[in-house]
């Protein structure tokens, strides 16, 4: 005998009371506009890879002309197309008809449908069906076709307010994955609300034993195989929890989810059909159903026919059936086909008690499988004409348990499973930002008048009042929740959840907050010449705040007055623009600015931004200024200004950026590893304005007429700045900074360096610096004009100034102590004149450089203390140093070391020194040695002679005067 069943589970079919009357038959759907009917009416093809994917696009009728309007889009849930019988231009079991409310006997879970969609109606939306041609096919390939479906349906609405998208089970998933896929592809797929009913985010279940019981009354080419076939799927697998087959797939899928999480441009709403308490009944089996063979006062029992069980997940471990370790899920036990009644097959299906979770019962949406394989059952037993006593008695409902949990309440709303009871502080982690459960198990995927409000309350939370492009004048808005703006003009004064007295009954609750966002599909926001939009806007007594939120796309222009007020923010999202015609934006204190990677902004105008004290801005993103516009930024006190990545900005000829901060307190912060870059200039001015890098920061700026800072400028680790145009520091502190310079002079004055770098590449003038670990190498190109180091302090670390290059430098006043080189010359010709020279290794370094230390050449004058080598000289000219009056002090110190590019024939040779001062006494002839010229005649040591010592003198005495 082989049972041979009709179909046992409609995978969609629920059984609840019809509470709303469609009207039935529903108008027939009209064409996306995308398509050419009447060849193919409602097709879309998608080619992949794998093949050809394709749906059916229904498109509600009732609208003027049938055009597209606001779509909102309901995706199907999974669909295994058991039906024979569906029309023509439906595909699978699910479609226009269901959709509608119209086959209460199959989808009775669709009766308040037609409110839902007569709801939707009245707020100006276009109903939207996508019917799947492979209701059961690979997830990701109807992902790939929704979302192309979204492009066209975005690309093709007649009315440019955003979008919605729902999707029931499997639908969810889909909507997810496309809204998901669009993001990351970078385009706008404009939807403001996505709402997931009863999706399986982490996994669905349909009983592990039932599973097993299909798979033992399987083989009969027919309505069984077909479910196996179902429960085999590519969906199916992605989707169920525990199956008989590996769960590869299933484990894939989930991964997924998690890394490409929920969409980020529209606000996530989810709804499970799961209460918080479990489904009753987990000790008891979900099925047990004897029949005995014979039964009479004759014979009494004499075994039994049939023996069907199901166990709730993880199984039954102390059955008579069950093996170490592996509780029994299912037992199926009939007579063979061939030797009726005798003698009986047995199938035992077993679980692993590793597993601990009862999936069968905890808190969800609810599908009544169990009591359609009794009803199937019945039907078949019912058709059977054996005679008594081989008659196949009905399995009674008190033999089954009629629902087990389908979709877990935590599943559907985007957790991981817990213990039930439910913790509804455990929900509030869900990632989506609402959710609804029912106050009692519902059936799966149903529509009922507590979720359908919240749906419309979602709408609600989203949808801005105003229609598109209005003109707003004296007016203060509140919102409700989270609107999503369509474009507006600002032409007078209007504030966004004020609650100053003056807008009298149109002011805001007091510390109420209200959210903005203006959608990246809408029309502009147009902030006029003298209009001006206040976001937030507090008075005495009455605490009120605003967030306003620029989407991708979106557009913001500003030619009148921006003013974020305290506790309000302002943010620039990836992928908008905000626009400055001209205007006045203005952070009042403690308000926020935020300008995120990826946004946009323009400068077509001159315009000020002003900050008063703790407001704060976090400027990443990208920002350009137009021919002959000023970027202007005045500040008053502390708080933050960041750049937490990158910040590019590049300039048309005659751009120009002023920052200012009046008290001296305002910092640009850089984070670690970020990049502030600003090109393309004709001036920079910050005066004063202070850069602060936290590590592995880089900083560039690129003028064509100069740079001019006043400020400090702090960093961490690797930490760098390069400028390249003309470069005037002007008290500017540098502090574990490495600042690159070029093109252009450098003037430095009154500066700091501390445990950094300076590099320059252009002519440069040091006065007045204090420079401690902090080597400064300059690099003079030939042709240059002079540069000069004046009055300068250079100390500690391996060197203090090095020059290179070709043209002349001139140092006077200056003090070079406790570093390994002093000075560093190389192929430059260097005038000293009236430095310092204490403590150092070597004082100076001349390597094939003209050292002048004498009046004659305006040097001399120049003190060497405590050095272990005062000169030392590699392939150099002699140092001029007659009558300089420098002086050579600690008898123990080399004077002079190294060679001299000088031609010898291998005597030694006496040079005139005559002149300097010697700790030695007064008057005393002085030879010091310590040099050998090396030319093309050969070598010898020099003797530097000095026939008329002097007494120490100060700087320039007898000679011009020191400057002041």
């Amino acid at each position: 005998m082989r049972f041979t069943l009709p179909i046992l589970l409609s995978w969609l079919a629920l059984l609840s009371p019809p509470s709303a009357v469609a009207q039935c038959p529903p108008a027939a759907p009209v064409s996306p506009p995308w398509l050419a009917p009447p060849s193919a009416p409602f097709a879309h093809h998608l080619a992949l890879p794998s093949g050809i994917v394709s749906a059916h696009v229904y498109v509600d009728p009732a609208n003027e002309e049938g055009a597209l309007g606001r779509p909102f889009v309901f995706v199907e849930g999974i669909d295994f197309g058991l039906s024979p019988d569906a029309p023509p231009y439906q595909q699978g079991d699910f479609g226009w008809t269901q959709f509608h409310g119209c086959d209460p006997d199959h989808y009775p879970m669709m009766a308040h449908m037609p409110a839902l969609l007569d709801s939707i109606r009245q707020r100006g939306f276009t109903p939207v069906l996508v019917d799947f041609g492979d209701g059961t096919a690979h997830l990701e390939h109807n992902a790939h076709l929704l979302a192309d479906i979204l492009r066209h349906l975005r690309d093709h609405r007649t009315d440019p307010r955003p979008m919605a998208i729902a999707g029931a089970s499997m639908g969810g998933q889909l909507a997810r994955m496309a809204l998901r896929e669009l993001e990351m592809s970078d385009e706008l797929h404009c939807h403001q609300l996505f709402v997931s009913l009863d999706s399986p985010h982490h996994g669905a279940n349909v009983p592990l034993g039932l599973q097993h019981m299909l798979h033992f009354l399987g083989g009969d080419e027919g309505d069984i195989d077909a479910l196996i076939g179902a429960l085999s799927s590519q969906a199916a697998r992605a989707l169920l929890e525990v199956q008989l087959l590996p769960l590869p797939p299933r484990e894939a899928h989930q991964a997924l989810l998690d890394s490409i999480g929920l969409p980020t441009h529209c606000r996530n709403a989810a709804i499970a059909n799961g209460g918080l308490e479990p489904l009753s009944g987990q000790q008891n089996p979900l099925l047990h159903y004897e029949h005995a063979l014979l039964q009479s006062g004759w014979f009494g029992q004499a075994g039994d026919l049939i023996r069907l069980e199901v166990h709730p997940h993880p199984g039954q471990a102390d059955h008579e059936l069950a093996q170490p370790g592996q509780p029994v899920l299912a037992v199926v036990e009939h007579p063979e086909s061939n030797g009726w009644p005798w003698p009986l097959q047995q199938f035992v299906g077993l679980g692993e008690s590793s597993s601990s979770i009862g999936w069968d019962h905890l808190p969800g949406g609810t599908r009544p499988s169990i009591r359609q394989f009794a009803e199937a059952f019945n039907a078949t037993a019912a058709d059977t004409l054996s005679a008594w006593p081989l008659c196949i008695p009905p399995i009674g409902p008190d033999q089954y348990q009629s629902l087990h949990s389908f979709i877990p309440t935590t599943s559907a709303l985007g957790l991981p499973p817990a213990p039930a009871p439910l913790d509804s502080a455990y929900l509030v982690q869900s990632p989506f930002d609402a959710v609804h459960h029912g106050l009692t198990n519902e059936p799966h995927s149903e529509i009922n008048p507590a979720n359908l409000d919240f749906v419309l309350a979602q709408l609600h939370a989203v949808e801005c009042p105003l229609p598109p492009s209005s003109l707003l004048s004296d007016t203060n808005l509140t919102a409700a929740d989270h609107w999503k703006w369509n474009g507006f003009g600002v032409i007078g004064e209007v504030a966004l959840q004020s609650c100053a007295p003056e807008w009298g009954a149109a002011s805001s609750p007091p510390d109420s907050h209200g959210t903005f966002r203006v959608h990246g599909c809408a029309s502009p926001v147009d902030i006029h010449a003298g209009g001006a939009l206040h976001i937030g806007a507090p008075s005495e007594g009455c605490n009120s705040s605003a967030e306003l939120t620029l989407e991708r796309g979106s557009v913001m222009t500003l030619s009148g007055s921006l003013v974020v007020h305290p506790g309000s923010t302002l943010e620039v999202l990836p992928g908008a623009t905000l626009q400055f015609h001209g205007g006045h934006l203005d952070l009042r204190h403690g308000a926020r600015l935020r300008v995120h990677p990826g946004a946009h902004l323009e400068f077509d105008a001159n315009t000020l931004w002003s900050c008063a004290p703790d407001s704060e801005v976090a400027l990443d993103g990208m920002a350009h200024i137009a021919a002959d516009a000023q970027w202007s930024v005045h500040c008053v006190g502390p708080g933050s200004w960041s750049t937490a990545s990158d910040f590019h900005l590049t300039g048309s000829p005659g751009a120009s950026v002023a920052l200012h901060d009046a008290t001296g307190l305002r910092a640009w912060l850089a984070s670690e590893g970020a990049s502030i870059t600003m090109e393309g200039l004709e001036s920079l001015t910050a005066a004063p304005f202070d850069l602060r890098l936290t590590g592995h920061a880089r900083v560039a700026f690129t003028t064509e007429s100069g740079m001019h800072w006043r400020g400090h400028w702090k960093g961490l680790e690797a930490d760098s700045i390069s400028v390249t145009g003309r470069l005037w520091l002007d008290g500017t502190a540098l502090s574990q900074v490495n600042l690159v310079h070029s093109e252009g002079p450098l003037l430095w004055e009154n500066g700091v360096g501390f445990n950094g770098s300076a590099f320059s590449q252009s002519r440069s003038i040091l006065r007045e610096g204090e420079f401690s670990g902090f080597p400064i190498h300059l690099d003079l190109p030939e042709g240059s004009p002079n540069s000069l180091v004046e009055a300068c302090r250079f100390a500690n670390g391996l060197v203090g100034l090095t020059c290179t290059g070709h043209s002349p430098l001139r140092i006077e006043d200056s003090q070079f102590s406790l570093l390994t080189t002093g000075l560093k010359l190389h192929s430059n010709a260097a005038v000293l004149s009236c430095n310092l020279f204490d403590g150092n290794d070597t004082a100076v370094l001349a390597d094939r450089s003209v050292l002048a230390l004498a009046p004659s050449d305006g040097g001399g004058w120049n003190r060497f203390e405590h050095n272990e080598a005062h000169l030392r000289l590699a392939m150099s000219p002699l140092p001029s140093l007659l009558h300089g009056a420098n002086h050579f002090g600690v008898w123990s110190s080399h004077w002079a070391e190294g060679t001299v590019d000088l031609s010898c024939t291998g005597i030694g040779l006496d040079w005139d020194i005559t002149g300097q001062s010697w700790n030695w006494p007064v008057g005393w002839p002085q030879i010091q040695t310590g040099l050998q010229a090396v030319g093309a005649d050969g070598s010898c040591l020099i003797n530097a002679v000095d026939l008329s010592p002097v007494s120490l003198q100060e700087c320039r005495a007898g000679g011009k005067g020191k400057k002041e």
